[in-house]
């Protein structure tokens, strides 16, 4: 059987995505256990709800080393694609064969000519199309960051969109006003309520109360601050699986 043109980059997409499932099934079974202690309080100023986290479970370690799986697996796709198309257009590749990125496209424009030389202009108007920088494919561009910070540091990663269930809410004289109340609230701590507290309302959280949240990219990627990680994860898979469709459905390349 004849092996199909982009095979090695198609198994490394294969293998990002059985990582984000595995960073799927671990983090799902964290978000169910997940236990944290808050005080919530209503400020005079403006009366409205605030929740301060005292203290909340830690994200596991291993969250940030399936993500850099993940990401590294994604962004050496994209070079496996650059470096068998070489091959495919009949140059030679080198050491400076590489998918290019850039900030803006005059950027990517500059790593068009440094990385495919004696490339065909129907490769180089392929990737040129593709548009891999900051103003035209920020996903690529942001998982071009994410991979480098990943060979030098953990990839940060935050708790966010926390819903408290069972909140009591009394009045002045202790008589319960609202009860088993949901109450949202972002990021790590002190961040306002969705409902205007009652004048001298007090809070109270009951005994079965539970948190619900979600994993976020810290502030590594400004671009990605605050968006959950299995969606962003999937949306970059995507994004590198039509790049690699678009190699495969090019008519260009000598496959004999």
């Amino acid at each position: 059987m004849a092996k199909e043109i982009f095979e090695g980059a198609c198994r490394k997409i294969e293998r990002a995505n059985r990582h984000i499932e595995e960073f799927e099934k671990c983090s799902s079974s964290f978000r169910k256990e997940y236990t944290a202690e808050f005080v919530v309080s209503s400020n005079p100023s403006d009366d409205f709800v605030t929740a301060d986290v005292l203290r909340g479970r830690p994200i596991p370690e291993i969250f940030s080393t399936i993500i850099g799986d993940v990401v590294h697996n994604l962004r050496t796709s994209l070079d496996h694609l650059a470096w068998e198309a070489m091959l495919l257009v009949g140059a030679t590749p080198s050491n400076n064969t590489y998918f290019p990125f850039g900030d803006t496209a005059k950027e990517v424009e500059n790593r068009i000519s440094l990385n495919f030389k004696g490339a065909t202009n129907n490769l180089q108007d392929l990737i040129r199309s593709i548009g891999p920088c900051k103003d035209q494919n920020i996903n690529l561009w942001a998982l071009n960051q994410l991979d480098r910070i990943d060979k030098h540091r953990t990839i940060l990663l935050v708790i966010d969109q926390k819903v408290i269930e069972s909140l009591n809410v009394r009045d002045a004289a202790g008589n319960m006003m609202f009860g088993n109340m949901a109450f949202k609230i972002t990021g790590e701590a002190g961040m306002k309520g969705l409902f205007a507290a009652p004048p001298g309302a007090t809070f109270e959280l009951s005994q079965n109360s539970k948190v619900d949240i979600d994993i976020a990219f810290g502030s590594d990627v400004p671009y990605f601050l605050g968006r959950h990680v299995h969606n962003t994860l999937r949306d970059i898979s995507s994004e590198v699986s039509a790049v690699a469709g678009r190699f495969k459905a090019a008519k260009f390349f000598t496959t004999s």
